[in-house]
């Protein structure tokens, strides 16, 4: 990998962080469990190819995610295949998910919960993006992208389910909601 998909691979992994925050916010048990392997994915691939620690092992993220994709309902040998579908899942697609488990996803009660529980999902955003964006800590802004998380997350969703499907999501989108009008500073 290059320097550049390292770091773009820790940013999908910090999005699905971001998005296991959101849903444990919403009780929502099975994404937030779908959310958490995917980022265990993204760090297998990460330390695969040689990226992070020396003392990480690869290994360790495989298992995490080959036991997340069990608890899911998914076949532990199908992994490329289920990394799609847990995309899919956190991108509202949950019809996959139902045919690969035989399970149904319930819909969650949509909460947007307390103040410190919604800063610990924008930190998790501002973790993804200063990866990508030049000048972050003139440019990204926490109290903007608090304003904007309900926009950010399904745009996040749906970038975390297009890389994994093989193609490269335009950021700047969420980049846009995430950054500070510099006019004004």
């Amino acid at each position: 990998m290059t320097y550049e998909q390292l770091e773009l691979n820790g940013c999908y992994a910090m999005l699905c962080e971001a998005l296991r925050a959101w849903y444990r916010i919403q009780h929502d048990h099975i994404r937030e469990i779908a959310a958490k392997t995917l980022k265990d994915v993204y760090g297998y691939e990460f330390h695969l190819n040689g990226g992070g620690c020396s003392w990480r092992h690869p290994e360790t993220d495989h298992e995490w995610a080959v036991n997340g994709m069990r608890a899911l309902g998914l076949p532990a040998d199908k992994f490329e295949e289920n990394a799609l579908v847990l995309a899919r899942l956190l991108d509202g697609q949950a019809k996959d998910y139902e045919i690969a488990s035989g399970r149904t996803v319930e819909t969650m009660r949509s909460v947007y919960g307390s103040d410190s529980e919604r800063f610990g999902v924008v930190e998790q955003f501002h973790n993804a993006f200063r990866r990508i964006a030049t000048d972050w800590d003139r440019t990204l802004n926490r109290s903007v992208m608090d304003k904007n998380l309900e926009r950010l997350l399904p745009l996040a969703a749906h970038a975390v389910r297009e890389h994994r499907e093989g193609r490269t999501p335009d950021l700047r989108p969420m980049l846009g909601l995430c950054r500070r009008n510099l006019d004004c500073d």
